[in-house]
């Protein structure tokens, strides 16, 4: 099992090109395209955490928020990459807004290893073959 996930772990690396000129930190040296979805990635997981009330659960939003951020700032986006994920992110926005997102599918999804949901997530984003069908 360990094995597999080094595997993994390498593999994902591997498909995601990093860009160190700059820190995510400083919101201001990040890209225009980049800096939409970071606003973006800040509104769903405020409208989540409005919808959750453990303690628990909010800091684990706090972790996959960061983590899918983090995962934003390192990868070099394309246009339509860039696209893709703000589309995803506000679908996710809109079935909150309706309600189609309940607390119990949010704790669900933070109870069932998210952040390694938010790994394969950037692994099939940049398969190229899974991103037509993604």
């Amino acid at each position: 099992m360990l094995c597999r996930v080094a595997f993994f772990t390498l593999l994902v690396l591997s498909l995601v090109q990093e860009d160190s000129c700059y820190s995510c930190a400083d919101k201001s040296r990040v890209s225009q395209k980049k800096r939409k979805i970071l606003d973006l990635s800040d509104n769903v997981a405020d409208e989540v955490n409005k919808v959750i009330h453990r303690k628990k659960y909010k800091k684990l939003l706090e972790s996959v928020k960061e983590k899918l951020q983090d995962k934003i700032c390192a990868t070099k986006l394309d246009a339509d990459t860039a696209t893709f994920i703000r589309n995803k992110l506000q679908k996710i926005q809109r079935k909150l807004k309706k309600g189609a997102i309940t607390n119990g599918g949010i704790i669900s999804f933070l109870e069932d290893e998210p952040l390694e949901k938010i790994e394969e997530y950037f692994f099939k984003l940049f398969n190229r073959e899974t991103h037509r069908n993604f």
